[in-house]
């Protein structure tokens, strides 16, 4: 689903905070400033991001099973769970998130809860296999 994609600058993406902070001091300063609504350039900010992902998940969320899947980039995930916290986006790398780990939300008809995250891929002797720093379901 095109929603949960990531969004970023050329000029962030995919490289170290010490080469940004050289190369555009300015847009780091800024984004230092306002983390929520700084939009580097031809990128979208952390506010954007949160509009249109969480909208999804709402979406999602009421159309599907009690069981949903959703694979997305971690800046994706601590938007909606910022969101779902009700925690302010600016806060949003308090939550720390590893790769290819797991986020328990349980949608129930009256109410929202997230039951962990952060989730290491379960092992091999659980429902879960773990194949190649993947998980997926058996």
């Amino acid at each position: 689903v095109l929603s949960f994609r990531r969004s970023i600058s050329e000029i962030f993406d995919g490289r170290p905070m010490n080469k940004i902070q050289q190369t555009d001091p300015v847009s780091w300063h800024e984004r230092g400033k306002n983390l929520a609504r700084f939009r580097p350039p031809n990128g979208e900010s952390f506010e954007d991001v949160q509009k249109r992902a969480v909208t999804a998940f709402e979406k999602l969320s009421a159309l599907s099973d009690p069981e949903l899947i959703l694979v997305s980039h971690a800046g994706v995930n601590r938007a909606i769970l910022c969101y779902l916290l009700g925690m302010p986006l600016d806060h949003l790398f308090r939550i720390g998130l590893d790769y290819a780990n797991l986020n328990v939300v349980e949608n129930g008809p009256f109410r929202t809860r997230i039951n962990s995250i952060n989730v290491p891929c379960p092992d091999k002797e659980s429902d879960f296999n773990k194949t190649d720093g993947d998980c997926r379901l058996d």
